[in-house]
């Protein structure tokens, strides 16, 4: 309870009995009115949410009065990430025989110099298919990089 000063309690005591009942009595009726204000404006509060929460989906909205910024949430039913999950043994495409090798030496050095690559050996592999053609177009193409150590300058 709300702590009195010792003036106010003097106060009360110095009232009759018939006073302070009278007190307690309209302090009983304010604390019902304030309890059925309460009461209404909490049942205001429910009803302004529950216009403020339909849209076409839950009520006979046509679908053009949805908020076009407020984007509607999803629900897939999927759970975790995409993807293959750990310990998933992966597969691969297997390469075919080639018709063609064609092999993709490195370019020119960035800064212009005439560096030759001596031990070249292929890091990359892959296929490409051409299916407009009548017959089976499958060169591989070998990436390259240099094996050679680079001499400090």
């Amino acid at each position: 309870m709300a702590e009195f000063s010792k003036q106010t309690h003097e106060a009360l005591q110095a009232f009759s009995k018939e006073r302070l009942i009278d007190i307690i009595l309209l302090q009983a009726e304010k604390i019902a009115e304030v309890e059925k204000e309460n009461a209404d404006l909490k049942n205001r509060i429910d009803k302004l949410e529950a216009k403020l929460n339909s849209n076409s989906t839950n009520s006979s909205q046509p679908p053009s009065s949805d908020n076009p910024y407020k984007k509607p949430i999803k629900n897939s039913g999927k759970k975790g990430k995409p993807g293959a999950k750990k310990g998933h043994k992966g597969y691969r495409q297997e390469m075919l025989p080639p018709t063609k090798i064609v092999n993709v030496p490195p370019e020119r050095c960035s800064c212009g110099c005439e560096k030759e690559y001596n031990k070249l050996e292929p890091f990359y592999t892959h296929q490409h298919f051409d299916f407009r053609k009548s017959s089976r177009w499958l060169p591989t193409s070998f990436s390259c990089r240099d094996r050679a150590p680079v001499a400090a300058s």
